[in-house]
Formats: structure tokens, C-alpha cells, sequence
């Protein structure tokens, strides 16, 4: 097969040979919603269609799993460097990267201590897990926080000290300078 030129508005963009497309320029978009791209198969199955990526950023807030709510002042403005989340999703599995970095702290009691604010709910609980993270830099805790489970249907993280047997509480273990940073992933409902 000889090679055939694409032409639109004067422009040669798109180029069509016996085994490949080639974009010169621009992007590849789909007319209509719900289409993507199949990767290893030939013909359309959902399950081996790529049809969701998004990245983008969030502002992780410290929260109360229980009716005491806490009150938590974050360096810089929540969303900076110095308080961000960052994700890639891809199809329905999120990855992301929290830093929290904590300047006051007030209120709270012996409730269990959790992250929110994750981009998109998780799927309800199943087995084997939503999800979770590990806390790869955390300093100034009380005890320090080791790993992370998502909550099914939320948005949010529990936090968890070593052996994942029970979980920091918020009087106990966040201090007015405390820091962490925690990558991981989740599946969502979406």
C-alpha cells in the first residue's frame, strides 16, 4: 500500500501507510464520547479499550473519622508546594502523591486519623482492598504513621501505624510542625 496523505485546511497532518498512522501535528480525538483506543486485541472489547486518562492536582486536608472534628493550619496555602496532591488516573485506577506539611493544629480527640480530599470516591469495599499508600517521608508525629488505606465510597485515606494493627489518633500523633509525604493508588467508582 502506497502511503496516503490526510489534507484538511490546507495542512498535510495525517499520514496513513500499510502498518502505521502517523500525526504530524496536534492531537488524536474521537468524535463522540465513550471511544478509545484498544491496546493488544483486534477488535473492540471494554475491557481492553483505553478510554479515561486525566492528571491533575488536589489539596489533601487532615479530617476526623470520627464526630470530633479537628482544625489543622498548613504551610503556605493548601494547594502550594508545600500542601499538594498530585494524580495520574488511568482508566479507573488513580495514582497519587500527597505532601502535607502541618504549621498549627487544635480540637480533634482520640478519632481516628485520616487524609481527604482524594480527586474521585473509591469503589465500595470489595476484596483484596481499595486501595491504599505508603508513607515514604513523614517527621515531628508523636507516632509516626506507616501506611494508608482508602475508604470504601470516599475520599479518603486512614492512616495506620506499623503492622497496620491500629491507627494514629489525632490528639496522639499530630504536632503543630508535623510532615508527610504518601504515594500510592486506589481503584475508583467511575
Amino acid at each position: 500500500m502506497a502511503l496516503t496523505k490526510v489534507t484538511g485546511s490546507g495542512a498535510n497532518g495525517l499520514t496513513l501507510s500499510s502498518t502505521d498512522v502517523t500525526v504530524a501535528s496536534g492531537d488524536l480525538l474521537f468524535g463522540t464520547s465513550g471511544k478509545g483506543i484498544n491496546l493488544g486485541v483486534t477488535s473492540n472489547t471494554d475491557a481492553n479499550t483505553l478510554d479515561d486518562y486525566e492528571q491533575g492536582t488536589f489539596t489533601p486536608v487532615f479530617a476526623s473519622e470520627g464526630s470530633n472534628a479537628i482544625s489543622v493550619g498548613y504551610a503556605g496555602t493548601p494547594g502550594s508546594q508545600y500542601t499538594v496532591g498530585s494524580y495520574t488516573k488511568v482508566g479507573n485506577t488513580v495514582h497519587f502523591q500527597i505532601i502535607i506539611d502541618v504549621d498549627s493544629i487544635s480540637g480533634g480527640s482520640s478519632d481516628s486519623l485520616n487524609i481527604g480530599g482524594l480527586p474521585f470516591s473509591s469503589f465500595s469495599y470489595i476484596t483484596g482492598g481499595n486501595g491504599g499508600g505508603i508513607v515514604i517521608y513523614g517527621q515531628n508525629h508523636n507516632t509516626n504513621p506507616e501506611t494508608g488505606i482508602v475508604l470504601g465510597s470516599q475520599t479518603n485515606i486512614r492512616l495506620y501505624r506499623g503492622g497496620g494493627a491500629e491507627y494514629p489518633s489525632q490528639t496522639q500523633d499530630l504536632t503543630a510542625t508535623s510532615y508527610l509525604q504518601i504515594t500510592g493508588s486506589y481503584k475508583t467508582d467511575s
